[in-house]
């Protein structure tokens, strides 16, 4: 683990970089290795970075959590997709849509390292006002925080959640605090998320809620709450998921 959080920096320390670019000889393999592909988790949270330089990630080839939150990066060096990373922490930056776009799949290549290895993305409040399109073809991404951003309408038919090879594995979805009116297919696409567990549509601007969201039978959090909609009474949202599912369900019968 190289951790260099919390030390108000504006760029990682050159110092560090060429420490990690120094090869040593391993004799039990009879080979020589960079002290950088050993480093398996880099921690740079709550600092002041507006950009990364591309030899970092050349450095860290062995990189598998890479944990950037709390920093004023906008873009991300396009060599990052060239790494087997699990989980990308990087909420509270000030990214967009696009920019998260071009550092997951540069040139809008469907397969890259990055993309075939993501489990776990964290990108609450990056002031993301749209969802990046590279985001529905991960097929292992288990976990995806897009929480205390600025969508508004997931209605777009370029960003559905069914697409061959993405998001099969996709377990836990936090959309929560944003100002979503319109979920768009999202309802109905999640019926075929077989691992969904967790839904997350709290605090937004829904004034109508999906009675499909019933056949969503795999859930075990579903938050609704917070929504300015009036047809459901608080009571019934602050229900346990299986008793709110039911009375969605029993809905659909009534309005048959």
């Amino acid at each position: 683990v190289l951790d260099v959080s919390k030390q108000s920096l504006t760029q990682l320390p050159t110092t560090t970089l060429e420490e990690l670019q120094h090869e040593a000889y391993n004799e039990d393999e009879d080979r020589y290795y960079t002290l950088g592909s050993k480093v398996k988790t880099l921690k740079a949270s709550q600092n002041r970075l507006t950009s990364i330089e591309p030899h970092w990630f050349d450095a860290l080839r062995g990189l598998t959590t890479l944990d950037l939150n709390h920093n004023q990066l906008t873009t991300l060096p396009t060599n990052l997709a060239t790494l087997r990373v699990n989980s990308l922490i990087l909420s509270s930056n000030p990214f967009d849509e696009v920019s998260v776009a071009t550092f997951l799949s540069p040139h809008g290549s469907l397969s890259t390292h990055l993309v075939d290895s993501l489990t776990h993305i964290n990108l609450s409040n990056c002031r993301l006002a749209g969802l990046p399109q590279p985001l529905f073809d991960l097929p292992c991404l288990q976990e995806l925080n897009l929480s205390y951003n600025r969508l508004t309408d997931l209605s777009n038919p370029r960003s559905g959640w069914v697409v061959s090879g993405g998001l099969q594995e996709l377990s836990v979805l936090d959309l929560s605090n944003n100002k979503i009116s319109n979920l768009g297919d999202l309802p109905h696409d999640m019926k075929f998320k077989k691992n969904i567990r967790t839904l997350m549509l709290g605090n937004n601007e829904l004034r109508q809620l999906p009675l499909e969201l019933g056949y969503l039978i795999t859930l075990t959090c579903l938050d609704l709450r917070g929504n300015p909609q009036r047809a459901i009474r608080p009571a019934i949202l602050d229900k346990p998921v299986d008793a709110l599912l039911e009375y969605f369900r029993s809905r659909m019968g009534n309005t048959a």
